[in-house]
């Protein structure tokens, strides 16, 4: 077989591997291009329709660092609307795309390894393919795939991985014209990836883990020599951005301190040894993919440490085995070194609110995936048809989670009840379930949704993740429930205790706007005037305020009054059914 010959027959297994891939995704990934808008969807694409009608300039001013990913929802938004299955082709689409990826870096990442291993057992072909069916079939992966807006964290490990393997090229490159074209990619596919998603900013040091774990020992003789202008070029290059960003910034600290956390209740310290549990979490996740949960309640650590001794001593177990064996098994090293450099933007010193999400691993978990399958095939050595039958029921496992938890994904109000029975105390959880119900008219469950949503949510002082802002949304929303229930009395009672605690919240006037009404329905016409004028004071629904008392004085026998009212809530709401609806029955034009 000449050279030709056998470039063509290795190019068919890799056009053979990547359509199994993408058949195998489409299988896997099916049942989830019905699963409606949930959660974080609702308020980063349904509600920002007039944003992506808009200009790329009103997109980057709302998005900022992640414009990229909004602007792959602005196209699907002006393509296919508010139809789910576009926005869920396209996350499989990204997906598919990843794993490719996937594939072809851990291609020459085996082949660098090779380079530098004496007695290699691992094949390219079957690593390659292995790794990237893992990464695809993982269930761990379905939160990036199937939750629609975190397209955003499957895009931006696109565009990580992308450059990680254009780097590698990059580097064992020799023509200019090579040279060039992969310089390129490497500054597109970064700059992509720094615009998708905050978590790639630690690109630049897994560029460097791949230099020094595998690139630096092919050569290691000629390598300083080869490098030496590079590194110092970029050293001085480092000092001038130093010293320019002192300049203009003289108090950069601060500045620095601002921009790297999310929330400023949570001490680095906290966060950090919060985070050394979370990752240990991650990793049971990994490898025992059962109880997966949407949002977690997680406890955060004090900052001293004092309960945390046991898991140091596993993170410096597990460093020191990295460590040991980088000279004789490198791509051990790389593999851990890689799965905290991909976490460390979002599980270290910089503290966010939401302790846990399932799809921060999706980027880091090819680190654990490169990990397991070298540990896979090192028994292939001596025991080869054991490797083929272990490989098939893990990945036929793999297989089966993906579609159950997608399947999960496609049933809310099963997706919500299996989030409450891993922990009840989930607030939004409760919301979303309230709000499902209502539109069932299953105004019981609905009622006793949301109160649970108001009773959970914290209070202003409390460091509660778990929607403090929507907690007088849920207890409006549960007078709703009350108020559809004809629970009238009920629910003036429940008002009435809370109001009190809310005469200078921006809450109030709504209270007294539920007030008024519910006294409408009860037929206190007094009291319904009353607390609906006292409403008027605040620029709140003025238009509802305004039809309630045409209602009240209508219903009261005050025709003129009425009359007026009702002309007022015109100029508010000149279009509203609702409206319409009460003058008819007040029998006023």
């Amino acid at each position: 077989m000449n050279k030709t010959e056998k470039q063509v027959g290795l190019g068919l297994i890799k056009a053979t591997h990547l359509l199994l891939l993408t058949v195998i995704i489409i299988c896997a990934y099916y049942n989830s291009l019905n699963v409606p808008f949930l959660f974080d969807d609702v308020s980063s694409i349904l509600n920002k329709a007039d944003i992506y009608k808009g200009s790329l300039n009103d997109l980057y001013s709302t998005f900022g660092q992640r414009v990229v990913a909004y602007t792959s929802f602005k196209i699907d938004y002006l393509l296919y609307e508010k139809n789910v299955t576009g926005y869920h082709a396209t996350n499989i689409l990204i997906h598919v795309l990843c794993c490719f990826t996937v594939y072809f870096l851990t291609f020459q990442i085996v082949c660098l390894n090779n380079s530098i291993t004496e007695k290699s057992f691992l094949n390219p072909h079957i690593t390659s393919l292995l790794v990237a069916l893992f990464f695809a079939l993982h269930p761990l992966q379905t939160q990036a795939v199937t939750y629609i807006v975190q397209r955003i964290t499957a895009l931006a490990a696109l565009f990580y991985l992308a450059t990680m393997l254009a780097f590698i090229k990059f580097r064992m490159s020799s023509k200019k014209i090579e040279l060039v074209m992969w310089g390129s990619v490497i500054f597109i596919s970064s700059l992509l990836a720094f615009y998708t998603k905050q978590n790639t900013f630690s690109l630049p040091v897994a560029l460097f883990l791949i230099e020094v774990c595998l690139i630096k020992r092919i050569n290691p003789v000629n390598y300083w020599k080869r490098i030496s202008k590079l590194s110092i070029s970029l050293f001085l290059l480092a000092v001038f951005a130093a010293f320019i960003s002192f300049y203009l910034i003289p108090d950069l600290g601060s500045y620095l301190d601002r921009a790297t956390r999310e929330n400023q209740s949570i001490s680095r310290l906290e966060y950090f040894e919060t985070q050394l549990h979370v990752l240990l979490k991650y990793i049971q996740l990994y490898f025992i993919p059962l109880g997966q949960q949407v949002e977690y309640i997680y406890s955060l650590r004090d900052g001293t440490f004092s309960t945390s001794y046991f898991t140091i001593l596993v993170w410096g177990f597990l460093l020191t085995l990295a460590l040991v064996s980088a000279p004789k098994h490198p791509l051990i090293c790389f593999s851990v070194f890689f799965y905290l450099i991909a976490h460390s933007i979002e599980s270290s010193f910089i503290p966010i609110s939401d302790l846990v999400f399932e799809h921060r691993t999706y980027l880091p978990n090819f680190g654990l995936i490169v990990l397991s399958v070298y540990c896979l095939i090192f028994i292939k050595q001596k025991f080869t048809q054991l490797f083929f039958v272990i490989s098939a029921v893990i990945l036929s496992l793999l297989f089966f989670l993906t579609k159950e938890r997608n399947e999960l994904w496609s049933q809310p109000e099963q997706l919500y009840l299996n989030e409450l029975s891993h922990n009840f105390d989930k607030p939004r959880i409760h919301g979303m379930l309230g709000k499902l119900y209502i539109n069932k008219f299953h105004f019981d469950k609905a009622e006793e949704s949301y109160k649970n949503a108001f009773n959970l949510a914290g209070n202003k002082g409390d460091l509660d993740t778990q929607a403090y802002y929507d907690k007088y949304a849920y207890f409006n929303n549960y007078i709703s429930a009350l108020k559809r229930q004809f629970k009238y009395h009920q629910a003036i009672k429940e008002v009435n205790e809370l109001m009190p605690s809310l005469a200078k919240s921006k809450y109030y006037p709504y209270l007294l706007i539920n007030l008024g009404f519910l006294y409408f329905e009860v037929e206190n016409y007094h009291k319904c005037q009353f607390y609906l004028m006292k409403a008027l004071k605040y620029e709140t629904e003025k238009g509802q305020v305004f039809m309630g008392l045409g209602q009240c004085s209508a219903s009261a026998g005050d025709k003129d009054m009425a009359r007026w009212f009702f002309s007022e809530a015109k100029r508010y709401i000149p279009n509203s059914f609702k409206l319409k609806v009460a003058m008819s029955r007040a029998k006023i034009q």
